[in-house]
């Protein structure tokens, strides 16, 4: 079953017409529709996890292999965190954390150091990423900001 998602107008609600061009979307390609705002819910709750899971691994909670595996089989998620990192890119994690972290101002939702320095280092998507080690040098706590494309 496949997944879309329905950005909902500011006040929560959707155009009827709108909602029955859906329903007849859903119809035809077997979706599920998800009501969802800016961000995206699955891409919020995802790059969530993604991130804590740096922050353990910056930590030396774990290594990258036991945070997945402790996910993967705790959770029952297809993938670990770490890997479904590499497999989404780390450039739009770090993306959808500072878009996060701007809206709602909470420190859960700053993006991990050790996810900066990962993107500074230019691990992005595509390239050769079994797992996530942390890089030659440690982990630089600097704050640093996130430049536009």
């Amino acid at each position: 079953m496949s997944l879309l998602n329905r950005l909902m107008n500011d006040v929560g609600k959707t155009l009827a017409v709108h909602l029955t061009r859906q329903r007849n979307i859903q119809v035809k390609v077997g979706a599920n529709f998800v009501a969802d705002s800016a961000g995206l819910v699955r891409t919020r709750i995802m790059c969530c996890v993604i991130n804590e899971a740096v922050a353990a691994l910056m930590e030396g909670v774990a290594t990258s292999e036991n945070v997945d595996l402790a996910v993967k089989l705790g959770a029952r998620y297809p993938y670990g965190p770490l890997k479904w990192a590499d497999l989404i890119g780390l450039d739009a994690v770090l993306g959808a954390m500072a878009g996060l972290f701007l809206v709602w101002g909470e420190v859960p939702y700053g993006p991990a150091p050790l996810l900066r320095r990962m993107v500074q280092a230019g691990r992005l998507p595509n390239l050769p990423s079994p797992n996530m080690q942390i890089p030659p040098g440690g982990c630089s706590l600097a704050p640093t900001k996130i430049r536009p494309n």
